[in-house]
């Protein structure tokens, strides 16, 4: 599994975060850790949104490919659900800051 994670928005954040992570380059605890997450996450089901009302909302793009399978879901704060605020700390805690050549 490849998961992509960008988040962009907020004060002071003119370029975002970033996290690249393929799922056969972890160790096996870790890698299980993130594929529950991902699965109890339920992306597919999260409406990719971003409120126009806050411009200064920090917004999460997630892309998720699994096999043959790619699921994406953009959303901001207001948009994002219970089921997924862990698997977004978990990528939060590996982004590093996103330069111009990302």
């Amino acid at each position: 599994m490849k998961v992509l994670f960008e988040q962009s928005g907020g004060w002071g954040n003119p370029l975002g975060r970033i996290c690249k992570i393929e799922t056969d380059e972890l160790d096996a605890k870790t890698s299980e850790q993130l594929a529950k997450l991902v699965k109890a996450a339920k992306l597919g089901s999260i409406a990719s949104s971003v409120s126009p009302l806050g411009r200064d909302m920090i917004q999460y793009r997630i892309e998720i490919e699994d096999g043959a399978k790619t699921t994406t879901a953009t959303f901001d704060d207001t948009g994002m659900t219970e089921a997924a605020r862990p698997l977004i700390e978990f990528l939060q805690s590996r982004a590093r800051p996103r330069t111009k050549n990302d």
